[in-house]
């Protein structure tokens, strides 16, 4: 998976094609999928992911999204679909705690109010 996060950010994918980030990213709703099945490994890499490199093409949507240089791309607050958090999704069914301890290790340093 953070192979081909790797080649969709630093530009080897969709070079001739019009970059939409936040389409690519977001919309899909990565991190809600990966929450609602149940993977702590991969929610863990999802948290902590900061690519390598970014295209020149994406650096500024890029940074505009994660705040600061460094952040995780992929973060336990994004609101997604409906309006719920990760943080929603993983409170729900039961089972999945190992899911949402991932989700609040807070590797981005995300305030959580709840």
């Amino acid at each position: 998976m953070k192979k081909l996060l790797d080649l969709l950010l630093d530009g080897n994918i969709g070079a001739r094609e019009q970059p939409l980030l936040r389409s690519a990213m977001f919309e899909m709703g990565l991190l809600h999928r990966t929450v609602r099945r149940n993977s702590r490994p991969l929610v863990e890499l999802l948290s902590r992911y900061v690519p390598e490199r970014i295209a020149n093409e994406l650096s500024l949507e890029y940074a505009s999204l994660v705040g600061s240089e460094g952040s995780p791309l992929f973060r336990p607050d994004a609101v997604g679909p409906a309006g719920l958090t990760p943080l929603h999704v993983a409170a729900g069914p039961d089972g999945s705690e190992d899911v949402l301890n991932a989700l609040t290790n807070d590797p981005g340093q995300v305030i959580l109010l709840l």
